[in-house]
């Protein structure tokens, strides 16, 4: 009886410490893999400053470097150029601390905004080089959006203005400017944006008493965001409606850069706009355009 009760005893106590192992093991394996995880994170939190800090200095460097390239002429030896469309791919290779970064770095010269930023209040300037056809735009925040077309008739330098804005975005109390003749609203947005709406040239220029375009040369297309709301920027697209009839308004940097045979590594994707036609303060326009003699 007595070995019996022993052998049980003894059973008992080996159970207890399979089952003791058994919880240790159980937290030294989250532990490990806790600190693993941890210092993936670091690691990648590494990779990624690096990556960022590299993609945003290759974008500074193409950005200087095509300063006053016009054409692109200077990317025909170094990239491949797309179909010949002032559209360029760049395969950069960086050597970094622990791996080699591969940055696919796309340069383009657009004739249209695409998810253009502009600050509230900043005006940017679209020059027309006499295109009086109409517009097309694409709105993602609710603003206003003050328009100023300037056009010579002979040797007179002349500007019009309207405003699109289809809710109070300029005065809490008053609609200062509703939709009129001068935009029309598509009946459904484009490219997920809040609202969408053509700009009608003749129209514009026929409630300003001007019936015959052929008299005009139009020069500049100048647009401006208004609002008394607590937006500090907004974001549009802004096409012709006849294709490649602007001439060439921005230059697009896109950049995509990630780390060759590393798996699990972070990926960083960059996009960068600088304007192609020089940019004025819309408060001293008028004596620019004079006294380059335009």
């Amino acid at each position: 009886m007595n070995f019996r009760s022993s052998d049980y005893k003894k059973a008992q106590i080996l159970l207890i410490t399979l089952i003791v192992i058994s919880i240790i093991s159980t937290i030294l394996l989250f532990l490990m893999n806790t600190v693993s995880i941890n210092t993936n994170q670091i690691v990648n939190t590494r990779l990624y400053n690096q990556s960022l800090s590299t993609t945003e200095n290759l974008i500074k460097e193409k950005i200087n470097y095509l300063l006053n390239d016009l054409n692109l002429n200077r990317l025909s030896d170094t990239c491949e150029e797309i179909i010949q469309s002032r559209k360029f791919s760049c395969a950069i290779y960086s050597r970094l601390d622990e791996a080699e970064l591969f940055t696919e770095l796309q340069i383009e010269d657009k004739r249209k905004l695409e998810r253009y930023e502009l600050n509230k209040d900043q005006t940017f300037l679209v020059k027309l080089s006499g295109y009086k056809g109409n517009f097309t735009v694409d709105l993602y925040q609710n603003v206003a959006l003050e328009f100023a077309l300037i056009y010579k008739i002979g040797n007179t330098l002349n500007k019009i203005v309207d405003v699109f804005d289809i809710g109070q975005n300029i005065s809490s109390t008053q609609l200062i400017s509703s939709l009129s003749s001068t935009f029309v609203l598509l009946p459904t947005s484009r490219n997920n944006s809040l609202v969408s709406f053509d700009i009608n040239i003749l129209n514009w220029l026929s409630r300003n008493g001007i019936t015959n375009i052929n008299t005009i040369d139009a020069l500049y297309l100048l647009v401006t965001p208004r609002t008394i709301k607590d937006i500090y920027s907004v974001v549009l697209n802004l096409d012709s409606s006849i294709p490649d009839s602007l001439p060439y308004i921005v230059r697009e940097f896109k950049a995509r850069s990630s780390f060759r045979n590393r798996s699990q590594s972070p990926v960083i994707e960059l996009l960068s706009q600088v304007t192609i036609t020089e940019q004025y303060d819309s408060n001293f326009f008028y004596s620019i355009l004079i006294e380059e003699g335009i």
